[in-house]
């Protein structure tokens, strides 16, 4: 093109135009071309089973299998059996706060609430309400 043509003229180099700014390229080649992927939702921790099984039977567990269960969410296997077992309450208490709070409306077990756990409703009533002058 005649762009071209007086930047040879002229003597300038083929990264700049003759007013002096850079040449900036458009086309990209075609081995820096990505493919388009779609997007998916990663996984929200651990399944509701096995965060409820381990929660149930913490105290139950042996050294071993509080190692396997430490391994499989990456977290150090090294200590004593009641270390084992703090890091694993401590784990699993921050993931079953995450998947309460991700899945409220659904019937999970509600360790600490009492309430909850007996009662799907609590109805109040104010005597005054339904009294008629």
């Amino acid at each position: 093109d005649e762009l071209e043509e007086k930047r040879r003229s002229q003597g300038f180099s083929a990264t700049h135009n003759p007013d002096g700014t850079a040449i900036i390229r458009t086309s990209v080649p075609p081995e820096n071309v990505l493919k388009h992927v779609e997007y998916e939702e990663p996984p929200k921790g651990i399944e509701a089973e096995t965060l409820t099984d381990v929660m149930r039977r913490l105290h139950s567990l042996t050294a071993a299998e509080m190692r396997t269960l430490l391994k499989q969410v990456h977290q150090s296997g090294q200590g004593t059996k009641k270390q084992l077992r703090t890091r694993l309450r401590r784990y699993y208490r921050k993931e079953f706060s995450m998947y309460r709070m991700l899945h409220d409306g659904d019937s999970i077990p509600r360790f600490g609430n009492k309430t909850a756990r007996h009662f799907d409703y609590l109805v109040v009533s104010l005597g005054s309400s339904f009294c008629q002058n």
